[in-house]
């Protein structure tokens, strides 16, 4: 149904883009239409951004990150694995559980830091259904990559969908906020292609019980990058959060922007997946879905919330109808809801080239150092400006 809801916005963008010849966010159809990919030539942006160097990777003919190869690769199929296999190509688990021991089992060092870059890949059209990927000897993901050139990845392999993490109400796919036992600092992750999703916030799903869903990912541990690529957040009630998010102690956390570090200075100083501060040494996310995040259960609620990071880029993604859901009780758009949260616990965050539209309140909430430009915003459910910088 939501589908056909965003149709009528589709045509109003294509008019502004034949208007607006210097638009960034082309393709209107493909941010709109929850396709598998985006499709664009363009990636020029990337190695042309306020404070970076350079990104560290280079970028395929469709304009997407090419993360490194890696000599650990661990393989998940629900429909084809077993849990008693090795994890291979050929003979892949089944569970994320096991493929995400399989792949801390084959590092050296057994705090949970890789000494060389790993793969875990999903099989694309696969669906695991209350399950995350947690390390269950700690409780939550504990894997870091090296260094910003060499992240552990979450990826898929196959022809098809994304694969599908099916969360419940109470369940994060991916978090650092609860483990034990593990490290201090956790980074240097990337994340591409998976669709994070719950069914039983979905009012068109059978599964639909009434509760907003989980939370997709959760960096709440400081370390070194995050890069989200080509992913879907559906129908949680929170997309993505980083650094102290919700339901976290903000007072435990430094202000980053009092003294902010540029990933240019540090070069490749960043020791074994971490850096001495109080959140991720930087952030990507790029050419992501965020959609429908709802809350009411008493929390906030946001596409991103971010509020933890040295240094954030967000680029070419689809924020929409996130904050609110009309059509479920207890869950009407709000002041504190939105589509984009940035608190005054990060460096510069740069906002570029993205769809924000059918927001709670805000669009996007930043603060007065930070840079937005050629982005397309559209209708706040309870204000007049889908867009607001804040000192």
């Amino acid at each position: 149904m939501l589908k056909h809801i965003r149709m009528p916005i589709y045509f109003f963008i294509m008019c502004i883009l034949i208007l607006n010849s210097n638009a960034d966010v082309v393709h209107a159809q493909s941010l709109f239409g929850r396709v598998s990919n985006f499709q664009t030539q363009d990636s020029s942006v990337l190695f042309n951004l306020p404070y970076s160097s350079n990104l560290p990777f280079s970028a395929d003919s469709n304009g997407f990150m090419n993360f490194p190869n890696t000599s650990i690769n661990i393989y998940v199929s629900s429909s084809s694995g077993n849990d008693d296999n090795p994890g291979t190509l050929s003979s892949p688990v089944q569970t994320l559980a096991q493929g995400v021991k399989l792949l801390n089992s084959d590092t050296n060092d057994k705090s949970g830091r890789f000494t060389a870059s790993a793969t875990l890949y999903l099989k694309a059209g696969d669906t695991w259904t209350n399950q995350n990927l947690a390390d269950p000897r700690h409780g939550s993901w504990v894997l870091s990559g090296t260094n910003q050139q060499q992240p552990v990845v979450v990826t898929n392999y196959g022809y098809g969908n994304r694969p599908i993490i099916q969360l419940n109400s109470s369940s994060i796919a991916l978090s650092t906020r609860y483990g034990s036992g593990g490290p201090g600092q956790v980074g240097n992750i990337a994340i591409n292609g998976i669709n994070l999703y719950s069914a039983s916030a979905d009012p068109s799903s059978s599964s639909f019980n009434g509760l907003s869903g989980g939370i997709g990912v959760d960096m709440t541990l400081p370390g070194g990058w995050l890069y989200l690529q080509d992913c879907e957040f559906s129908f949680l009630s929170t997309g993505v959060v980083i650094g102290q998010g919700i339901g976290t102690n903000a007072s435990a956390h430094s202000k980053i922007r009092a003294g902010l570090h540029l990933p240019s200075a540090r070069g490749g100083s960043l020791a074994r997946g971490g850096y001495e501060g109080n959140g991720l040494a930087g952030f990507y996310s790029y050419r992501n879905l965020y959609l429908d995040s709802y809350n009411n259960q008493g929390d906030s609620s946001q596409g991103l919330y971010l509020n933890g990071a040295e240094i954030a880029y967000i680029i070419q993604n689809l924020f929409d109808h996130n904050g609110y859901n009309e059509n479920v009780v207890g869950a009407g758009a709000s002041t504190k809801n939105g589509d984009i949260y940035v608190g005054s616990n990060n460096g510069v965050v740069t906002v570029m080239g993205n769809i924000i539209s059918r927001t709670s309140f805000m669009g996007a909430l930043l603060e007065s150092d930070d840079i937005a430009y050629n982005n397309l915003f559209l209708y706040s459910a309870s204000g007049p400006v889908p867009y607001s910088i804040v000192d």
